[in-house]
């Protein structure tokens, strides 16, 4: 059997739809290497539905994927004040290996389970980010508790 680093790099050169969507449903072994072998994601026109799955995406795989880059450009700027669907949800204290993010026009919220984490997107240096863009956003800051 595979070790699931070396079957993450073996999946980095499947295209990116097929190692999602065939790939993860080997097994869990292969699930999880498929999260390992993405190391940025790009959506140019992101829609309401595809903010909810990488929301989604996020949310079930942060801790285990090392994510170098996040750049999110809404299809339409947002319409109002609240929080719905469309929000982006970023677990930053998860995302370790990320340098790079760039949202524009995206409504995002970070959610962390440390109060501080959250806060530490006005600092990029905090997070560890080399580059933070932030265009015509609006970011929320929640704490879980755990």
């Amino acid at each position: 059997m595979l070790h699931v680093e070396v079957l993450s790099k073996v999946l980095q050169h499947v295209d990116l739809r097929d190692r999602l969507l065939s790939c993860s449903l080997v097994c869990s072994l292969w699930r999880k290497a498929a999260a390992m072998s993405i190391v940025s994601v790009d959506v140019p026109r992101c829609s309401p539905t595809k903010t909810m799955s990488l929301s989604a995406w996020l949310s079930a795989h942060a801790a285990e994927v090392k994510l170098d880059s996040i750049s999110v450009t809404a299809a339409a700027a947002y319409d109002s004040d609240e929080e719905d669907d469309s929000t982006l949800i970023l677990p930053l204290q998860q995302l370790t290996a990320l340098r790079t993010l760039k949202l524009k026009k995206v409504h995002a919220r970070t959610a962390d389970t440390d109060g501080d984490a959250g806060y530490a997107i006005l600092n990029p240096a905090l997070l560890g980010l080399a580059r933070l863009d932030l265009l015509d956003c609006k970011v929320r800051h929640t704490v879980q508790v755990p």
